[in-house]
């Protein structure tokens, strides 16, 4: 039996001797612990906390071992081509060789894990990727190394194709900071602070301040010069460009190939057409949908439409900035503290700023991606014959960190260009957090139903009655 007043006497030295002498005591150390404190919450959801995101990290791990490759069917569209007697316009030949430089790495990624049983993948990926840049020419229209030559090449034809816009992109900028700088708003409040006294009971003094706001300024000073370069930059442009449209007729593939539905199926299609219904089956449209994913999900096609819409509003803006800027001029407003509304020709030029700035970028977006894909397609041929000869020849080099380039720069050559496409990157740390989460709250919550129960009912008490143990 425990004498308490002895025990707790006793020095950390002394505790730790009688516990290796004896260590039933633990049993009965952590037993006061739960009893005297809610631990039991705590450790149940500390235990939720590391299953919980273990369980969800590994779970999103699995998750890379298999990304997503929607083949473009590259190859059938210059058949079609062919047989129609047409051409592709170089945007529509530059889109699907990246997604299919994205693809043909991606599947190679895959395939190393499938065909490594234990251990690292690395050398397989290796011996994939030896495949799709150098075995894969008489199976496909283009092996990857195909891919990696002739991609900077229609990059730069497709940012000649679209030069109209870049010129816009460029000229709107400017015309914007004009925008911005002709005008310049400032606001400020005088006030005053009042003070309330009250006295308690015992005779305690407590003081309570506050602001009250006595009125309000508002200043909008005008910069002629700034305003007239905006309207005369703006109408230049207008002038030259009344409208900014893609002219050319995207062309599609008209149907799917085996090796393209194969991939796109195992990869990905099969899960996504089968994630409200597991018996759905795959249909001709499902492989189309994702052979034409290059085009649909594209930066271009998804920023085309808002471009040329607005630039149909900076027309509109144009033409009401002309006038505004003829009223145009310093002014200001002092209210009793009461917000007013800005100045109109204040209000235009604002928008103005805005309109243009939202087209500018949207049309740099389209670009950064055919820079990134024409500048990064070299050095990731460059990238991965390094690492085939590392793994494989074993030449010397950081084989780790060139794998990490290699996926990272074909992940973004399609994620740049092809921004509603497929995730490339289905690794989500909100998922592992959210799994931690829900692993604390759930077994946190069970720890907190076991200390109300063993209070009310004493189970610890009745277990320990019928096993003999306990205090005596």
């Amino acid at each position: 039996m425990i004498n308490k007043f002895n025990y707790q006497d006793k020095s950390f030295k002394e505790k730790l001797i009688d516990r290796l002498k004896n260590p039933s005591f633990i049993y009965y150390d952590v037993r006061n612990l739960f009893k005297t404190t809610p631990a039991e919450v705590l450790v149940a959801g500390s235990l939720g906390l590391i299953l919980g995101t273990g369980i969800m990290y590994h779970s999103e791990k699995a998750k890379e071992k298999m990304i997503p490759t929607p083949f473009s069917e590259i190859g059938q569209l210059e058949r079609d081509a062919k047989y129609n007697h047409s051409f592709l316009p170089p945007i529509n030949h530059f889109l699907p060789s990246a997604s299919d430089t994205y693809s043909k790495v991606a599947e190679a990624w895959n395939k190393s894990f499938l065909y490594t049983f234990h251990g690292d993948h690395s050398k397989q990926f290796a011996k994939e990727l030896d495949i799709k840049m150098n075995l894969e020419k008489n199976i496909y229209t283009y092996q990857l190394s195909d891919l990696l030559k002739v991609l900077p090449e229609r990059a730069k034809a497709a940012k000649e194709e679209l030069k109209d816009f870049k010129e816009g992109s460029d000229n709107l900028k400017k015309i914007s900071n004009h925008f911005e700088n002709s005008w310049n708003r400032s606001f400020w409040e005088d006030s005053h602070q009042n003070c309330i006294s009250s006295t308690d009971s015992e005779g305690n003094i407590t003081t309570y301040c506050y602001t009250v706001c006595d009125e309000y300024h508002y200043r909008w000073d005008y910069y002629p010069e700034f305003g007239e370069a905006a309207s005369k930059s703006l109408d230049y442009l207008l002038k030259k460009y009344p409208e900014m449209e893609y002219k050319n007729k995207i062309k599609l593939p008209s149907q799917t190939n085996a090796e393209g539905e194969y991939a796109a199926e195992t990869s990905f299609l099969k899960k996504l057409k089968q994630k409200d219904n597991p018996k759905a089956s795959l249909k001709k449209e499902d492989y189309l949908w994702s052979a034409t994913l290059w085009y649909n999900g594209s930066t271009f096609r998804t920023n085309i439409p808002f471009i040329s819409s607005g630039w149909r509003d900076i027309n509109k803006i144009s033409n009401e900035w002309r006038y505004a800027k003829k009223t145009s001029k310093s002014q200001t407003a002092d209210t009793p503290c009461v917000h007013v509304s800005d100045p109109y020709e204040y209000t235009i030029a604002m928008n103005g700023a805005e309109k243009t700035k939202e087209i500018y970028k949207s049309i740099d977006e389209i670009f950064t991606g055919i820079d990134y894909a024409e500048v990064n397609a070299p050095l990731l041929e460059k990238k991965i014959k390094n690492y085939i000869s590392i793994e494989l020849d074993n030449v010397k080099g950081d084989s780790k960190k060139e794998k990490k380039e290699i996926i990272d720069i074909a992940k973004n050559i399609y994620s740049k260009n092809i921004k509603k496409g497929v995730d490339v990157s289905p690794f989500k740390v909100i998922n592992v957090v959210l799994g931690g989460f829900v692993g604390t709250l759930g077994l946190g919550l069970i720890g907190f139903g076991y200390n109300w129960v063993d209070d009310k009912y004493k189970l610890v008490e009745k277990f320990e009655k019928i096993v003999g143990i306990g205090k005596k």
